[in-house]
Parts: C-alpha cells; structure tokens; sequence
C-alpha cells in the first residue's frame, strides 16, 4: 500500500515526511503543499525549518516526480533537510544527482540511519 504522510514535530522543531510506495509528480506536491504550513509555522516563531524524510519504503519514482522533486526542492524555504533509509546504491545515487540538480548539496545530506540524520538535522 502506497503512503505518505508529513508529521510536524512541533517540540523539537522539524518537520518528518514519511515516503512510502511508488511516487508521482503529484505526490510530490501533494507532500511538499503539506508541509508548507509547518514550515511558515518554523519561521514566525523565528525558528529553523528542518525537514527529515524517510524513505525506507520508497518505491518506484519516475523522470517526472524526479524533476518535480527538483523543482519543489528549490521552491521550499527549509534550511536543512535529512535524507534517510535508502535500500539501494541506485537510489542514493539518484538522490545524490536530485540535490546537485536542485543544486542544495550544503543543506540537503542523505545519511544510513534515522539516528545519524536526526544528530546531523537537529545540531545548533
């Protein structure tokens, strides 16, 4: 079953969006149009906008949810974002080449674990 689902960590200050399933263009505007809230929530309190995604169940994506992930990328206004669960060599080859597409390398980074991606989103 395909899900994905965005939980706002209101306490810690992050924003989680949970992939899961095959990903279309529209999936990726329906997460980041979700998301987008939390993020204008982050920056009235004057706070960073740091966004954790999970991708340990991502399926399928095709070329177009690919360049809508790049464009949806450079329209955000986050200032750090942590990739994490990729299975494959393919997959974290592929997201490697979307964040130097969105050309976001110093603020995007993908990580092996929940854990290592939490440390690294939620340094000061």
């Amino acid at each position: 079953m395909d899900s994905k689902k965005v939980i706002f960590n209101q306490d810690q200050g992050y924003i989680e969006e949970i992939w899961s399933g095959d990903i279309t263009d529209e999936a990726v505007e329906l997460m980041v149009n979700e998301s987008i809230p939390y993020m204008n929530q982050l920056r009235r309190e004057n706070r960073p906008v740091r966004v954790l995604i999970n991708v340990e169940k991502l399926g399928a994506t095709d070329s177009k949810a690919r360049a809508s992930a790049v464009k949806m990328l450079r329209s955000m206004d986050f200032d750090l974002m942590a990739v994490y669960g990729l299975g494959s060599v393919f997959q974290k080859h592929l997201v490697t080449l979307l964040v130097k597409a969105a050309r976001m390398a110093d603020r995007i980074q993908y990580h092996n674990s929940r854990e290592s991606a939490l440390e690294w989103l939620l340094h000061e």
